[in-house]
């Protein structure tokens, strides 16, 4: 599905950008966005309609209404610009974990969101652009972090690429390196980690990868940090790639004092791979000739560069057989008006929230243990009838549920569901006496980023709060 050629090719113009400078970037992110445009106006019934009593010629991206998830998946057959694509087979498609990482119709990529912004996502990517998100892995990511002796090294490791992510479900992270794997011959070798597994039989698994990069979420790199610290884990890294969740400065910091390798952020989403890539000054900067990102505020009036935006309008000017022009996509964003020390000419931002948490929780014989928050989310996300959630540890051996079921769904029989999966997984991990409570409090979005932050602690923040005023 994702050819070499097509991959050069997107690397070439990737090349090409950069060295024209920001007139070239401006000049590319142009006349992708008028040909998307028009593309979406001839293909897609959904745009046709919107777009009806809109003049033949848009100057400005303002000019267009933005459209929401809900817009989208309200319309999805209408949406696409194939019309073999239909809901109903898409849903059909990914509600099998056997298909991830193969082509849907054989010729498209489909991931499913996490529904942090309310609303659980679908989206379908064409082979070019996966090839482009690919590209821009490679081109923008990894060779701008590695150093020429590095990457001598990394060949010499054939590219050998650890991923860790949740698995049992068609999200971003997992598909898209299924899709992909067969272009770096090494990390055919290494099975996709899932976080579901015991910390032990993970740390065993990442000794025996003979691994050259280690791609995962910060909250995950954050214990495989303690575990190389304390000599369990055994890896040699080139380099440490996270994405998914907010890179704090802290974890960066550590994992690379005990890894003694670069560690760099990728900000992705299931709507555009990689968004933007970040540089040894630390900021993230957009790949703006592909992508176009606006800070809005509640209104979609722009934001100012330097202020957080309430929400960002992604416009991908690639895949185009679900075009998202004006997308609103829920992320806080802040722009930053200087430019980057770096000399990179694209745009750089900060992104806000993506702030779930490492649970820890005690055993009945007091032993602690930590617990991903990306493993308890996957697990409650892919139980039918879930619509929101939101888990929140309250004491040492107590988990709470924010749960809101879907409209056709049985609501006892979604809460026994939740109960008897989290029990499950819980108990594989040892901790065998903690109790599943269901909150009278609904999933609410966070004060900060606007969207349904899943996993965090409250009692962890209360014991802080105690150790830090006694």
């Amino acid at each position: 599905m994702i050819s070499k050629r097509r991959v050069v090719l997107a690397a070439w113009d990737i090349w090409r950008a950069k060295r024209g400078g920001s007139d070239a970037i401006q000049a590319r992110q142009q006349m992708r966005l008028q040909a998307m445009i028009a593309f979406a106006r001839s293909h897609s019934p959904f745009y046709q309609t919107l777009y009806q009593h809109l003049p033949k010629q848009i100057d400005r991206l303002t000019d267009l209404p933005p459209v929401t998830k809900h817009d989208l998946m309200a319309h999805f057959d209408e949406w696409a610009t194939d019309p073999e694509i239909r809901e109903d087979s898409v849903r059909a498609f990914i509600a099998d974990p056997a298909l991830i990482g193969v082509p849907y119709l054989g010729r498209y990529g489909v991931w499913q969101t996490s529904g942090t912004t309310g609303l659980p996502g679908v989206f379908v990517h064409d082979a070019n652009a996966i090839a482009t998100y690919y590209a821009l892995v490679e081109m923008r990511g990894i060779l701008s972090w590695m150093t020429v002796p590095e990457l001598w090294q990394l060949m010499r490791r054939h590219w050998r690429t650890a991923f860790v992510f949740a698995t049992g479900g068609h999200f971003g992270s997992n598909t898209f390196d299924a899709l992909t794997r067969q272009l770096r011959p090494g990390s055919s070798e290494i099975p996709i980690l899932s976080v579901h597994m015991p910390l032990a039989d993970l740390v065993h698994a990442l000794n025996d990868s003979q691994l050259a990069i280690l791609e995962t979420y910060p909250s995950v790199l954050a214990i495989l940090t303690n575990e190389q610290a304390s000599g369990r884990l055994k890896i040699k890294p080139l380099l440490i790639v996270t994405v998914g969740e907010c890179l704090k400065p802290l974890v960066r910091e550590q994992a690379a004092s005990v890894f003694r390798c670069g560690v760099h952020d990728l900000y992705g989403a299931s709507e555009f791979v990689s968004i933007a890539f970040d540089c040894k000054h630390g900021r993230l900067h957009v790949n703006s000739d592909w992508v176009i990102l606006e800070p809005v505020d509640a209104d979609y009036r722009p934001v100012a560069p330097g202020s957080p935006s309430h929400t960002i309008l992604l416009t991908n000017l690639v895949n185009r057989v679900q075009p998202l022009i004006r997308y609103e996509m829920g992320d806080s964003v802040a722009f930053h008006a200087d430019s980057c020390p770096c000399g990179n000419p694209l745009p750089t931002i900060t992104v806000e929230g993506r702030d779930d948490e490492i649970l820890t929780f005690e055993t009945p014989t007091n032993r602690r243990v930590d617990i991903l928050p990306s493993s308890l989310a996957t697990i409650v996300m892919l139980i039918p009838g879930v619509q929101r959630f939101q888990l929140v540890q309250t004491n040492a051996t107590t988990l709470s549920v924010r749960l809101e079921a879907a409209a056709n769904a049985d609501e006892a029989q979604v809460w026994q569901s939740v109960v008897q999966r989290l029990e499950d997984y819980l108990a594989s991990q040892g901790l065998t006496t903690i109790q599943i409570e269901r909150s009278a409090d609904a999933p609410h979005k966070h004060a900060t980023s606007g969207k349904f932050r899943h996993v965090w602690s409250e009692w962890r923040a209360g014991q802080l709060h105690k150790e830090t005023h006694a």
